[in-house]
Protein backbone atom coordinates (compact mmCIF):
# COMPACT_ATOMS: atom_id res chain seq x y z
CA UNK A 1 0.00 0.00 0.00
CA UNK A 2 0.91 3.32 -0.76
CA UNK A 3 2.09 5.62 2.24
CA UNK A 4 0.19 8.37 0.41
CA UNK A 5 -3.01 5.88 0.65
CA UNK A 6 -4.98 7.51 3.18
CA UNK A 7 -4.30 10.93 1.68
CA UNK A 8 -5.61 9.86 -1.70
CA UNK A 9 -8.39 8.09 -0.48
CA UNK A 10 -9.28 11.56 0.87
CA UNK A 11 -8.63 13.08 -2.30
CA UNK A 12 -10.44 10.58 -4.79
CA UNK A 13 -13.55 11.16 -1.99
CA UNK A 14 -13.50 14.89 -2.18
CA UNK A 15 -13.62 14.19 -6.73
CA UNK A 16 -15.97 11.71 -5.86
CA UNK A 17 -18.26 14.48 -4.21
CA UNK A 18 -17.77 17.01 -6.66
CA UNK A 19 -18.58 15.12 -9.58
CA UNK A 20 -21.91 14.03 -7.68
CA UNK A 21 -22.53 18.00 -7.18
CA UNK A 22 -22.12 19.01 -10.48
CA UNK A 23 -25.09 15.96 -11.81
CA UNK A 24 -26.59 17.32 -8.54
CA UNK A 25 -26.43 20.64 -9.77
CA UNK A 26 -28.52 19.42 -13.25
CA UNK A 27 -30.93 17.62 -11.39
CA UNK A 28 -29.80 14.52 -11.46
CA UNK A 29 -29.60 12.30 -8.15
CA UNK A 30 -26.42 9.97 -7.09
CA UNK A 31 -25.45 7.61 -4.66
CA UNK A 32 -21.83 7.42 -3.18
CA UNK A 33 -21.97 3.27 -3.50
CA UNK A 34 -18.53 3.93 -0.74
CA UNK A 35 -20.74 5.34 1.70
CA UNK A 36 -22.33 1.54 1.91
CA UNK A 37 -19.25 -0.57 2.01
CA UNK A 38 -15.44 0.44 1.29
CA UNK A 39 -14.46 -0.53 -2.42
CA UNK A 40 -17.82 -1.58 -4.83
CA UNK A 41 -17.51 -2.00 -8.06
CA UNK A 42 -18.35 1.22 -9.04
CA UNK A 43 -18.07 4.88 -7.09
CA UNK A 44 -21.43 6.39 -8.13
CA UNK A 45 -24.62 5.79 -9.29
CA UNK A 46 -26.62 8.52 -11.19
CA UNK A 47 -30.36 8.65 -11.76
CA UNK A 48 -31.60 10.83 -14.84
CA UNK A 49 -34.35 13.27 -14.39
CA UNK A 50 -36.20 10.73 -16.47
CA UNK A 51 -35.08 7.93 -14.52
CA UNK A 52 -32.02 6.36 -16.29
CA UNK A 53 -29.40 5.17 -14.23
CA UNK A 54 -25.81 4.72 -14.39
CA UNK A 55 -22.97 3.84 -13.17
CA UNK A 56 -19.62 5.67 -12.79
CA UNK A 57 -16.07 4.69 -11.68
CA UNK A 58 -13.93 8.14 -11.09
CA UNK A 59 -10.23 8.12 -10.75
CA UNK A 60 -8.45 10.40 -10.31
CA UNK A 61 -4.82 11.32 -12.00
CA UNK A 62 -2.71 13.64 -9.93
CA UNK A 63 0.20 13.11 -12.13
CA UNK A 64 -1.17 14.11 -15.80
CA UNK A 65 0.03 17.64 -15.71
CA UNK A 66 3.70 16.68 -14.46
CA UNK A 67 3.89 13.68 -16.33
CA UNK A 68 1.56 14.71 -19.46
CA UNK A 69 0.24 11.08 -19.56
CA UNK A 70 -2.80 9.22 -18.47
CA UNK A 71 -2.07 6.26 -16.20
CA UNK A 72 -4.39 3.64 -16.42
CA UNK A 73 -4.34 0.24 -14.22
CA UNK A 74 -4.74 -3.12 -16.01
CA UNK A 75 -3.18 -5.90 -14.02
CA UNK A 76 -1.86 -6.23 -10.59
CA UNK A 77 1.04 -8.79 -9.31
CA UNK A 78 -0.59 -10.64 -6.10
CA UNK A 79 0.68 -13.63 -4.89
CA UNK A 80 3.32 -13.86 -7.41
CA UNK A 81 1.05 -13.85 -10.46
CA UNK A 82 -0.06 -11.43 -12.77
CA UNK A 83 -3.73 -10.55 -12.27
CA UNK A 84 -6.87 -8.35 -14.26
CA UNK A 85 -7.08 -5.49 -11.76
CA UNK A 86 -8.54 -1.88 -12.61
CA UNK A 87 -9.77 -1.30 -16.24
CA UNK A 88 -9.53 -4.83 -16.84
CA UNK A 89 -12.39 -5.73 -14.06
CA UNK A 90 -14.55 -2.93 -13.90
CA UNK A 91 -18.08 -3.16 -13.57
CA UNK A 92 -19.13 0.40 -14.63
CA UNK A 93 -20.85 1.75 -17.34
CA UNK A 94 -18.82 4.87 -17.79
CA UNK A 95 -15.15 5.69 -16.19
CA UNK A 96 -14.92 9.59 -14.98
CA UNK A 97 -11.05 10.86 -15.42
CA UNK A 98 -10.45 14.29 -13.33
CA UNK A 99 -6.75 16.05 -13.71
CA UNK A 100 -5.72 17.93 -11.44
CA UNK A 101 -5.27 21.43 -12.86
CA UNK A 102 -8.18 20.67 -14.96
CA UNK A 103 -11.92 21.79 -14.39
CA UNK A 104 -13.41 19.25 -16.71
CA UNK A 105 -13.93 15.36 -15.74
CA UNK A 106 -13.34 12.94 -18.96
CA UNK A 107 -16.35 10.35 -19.61
CA UNK A 108 -14.88 6.96 -21.49
CA UNK A 109 -16.68 3.30 -21.05
CA UNK A 110 -14.41 1.13 -19.64
CA UNK A 111 -14.95 -0.96 -23.46
CA UNK A 112 -14.07 1.58 -25.22
CA UNK A 113 -10.82 1.87 -22.78
CA UNK A 114 -9.76 -2.14 -22.67
CA UNK A 115 -9.70 -1.52 -26.59
CA UNK A 116 -7.28 0.89 -26.63
CA UNK A 117 -5.39 -1.28 -24.09
CA UNK A 118 -5.85 -4.07 -26.12
CA UNK A 119 -4.94 -2.38 -29.43
CA UNK A 120 -1.24 -1.09 -27.30
CA UNK A 121 -2.78 2.98 -28.11
CA UNK A 122 -0.48 3.71 -25.10
CA UNK A 123 3.18 5.19 -25.00
CA UNK A 124 4.46 2.54 -22.67
CA UNK A 125 3.65 0.57 -19.56
CA UNK A 126 5.16 1.28 -16.00
CA UNK A 127 4.68 -0.56 -12.65
CA UNK A 128 3.21 2.17 -9.96
CA UNK A 129 0.70 2.34 -6.83
CA UNK A 130 0.25 -0.43 -4.62
CA UNK A 131 4.36 -0.84 -3.54
CA UNK A 132 4.74 -0.68 -6.93
CA UNK A 133 2.45 -4.02 -7.75
CA UNK A 134 0.11 -2.30 -10.59
CA UNK A 135 0.59 -2.65 -13.90
CA UNK A 136 -0.29 1.33 -15.63
CA UNK A 137 -0.43 1.94 -19.34
CA UNK A 138 0.20 5.52 -20.02
CA UNK A 139 -1.44 7.71 -22.92
CA UNK A 140 -0.57 10.82 -24.12
CA UNK A 141 -2.85 13.05 -22.27
CA UNK A 142 -3.88 14.87 -25.04
CA UNK A 143 -4.55 11.63 -27.19
CA UNK A 144 -6.49 10.12 -23.81
CA UNK A 145 -8.50 12.98 -23.85
CA UNK A 146 -9.38 12.93 -27.23
CA UNK A 147 -11.12 9.40 -26.84
CA UNK A 148 -12.94 10.52 -24.21
CA UNK A 149 -16.11 12.52 -23.66
CA UNK A 150 -15.89 16.16 -22.16
CA UNK A 151 -18.12 17.06 -19.19
CA UNK A 152 -18.48 20.01 -17.08
CA UNK A 153 -21.44 22.14 -15.55
CA UNK A 154 -22.39 23.90 -19.00
CA UNK A 155 -22.48 20.73 -21.48
CA UNK A 156 -24.23 18.89 -18.01
CA UNK A 157 -26.84 21.46 -18.26
CA UNK A 158 -27.37 20.93 -22.17
CA UNK A 159 -28.24 17.29 -21.61
CA UNK A 160 -29.83 16.89 -18.69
Amino acid sequence: MSLNFPQDLIIGRTVEAQLAALFESANYTTINTRDKEDFPDFDLIVTHPEGKVTTIEVKYDKMASHTGNAAVEYQKLKDNQIIPSGISVCKADFIAYKFNNDTNYYFIPPSDLKELINKKKYTRTVNGGDDKRSVLALFNLPSFKNNCEKLNYSVLKSIG
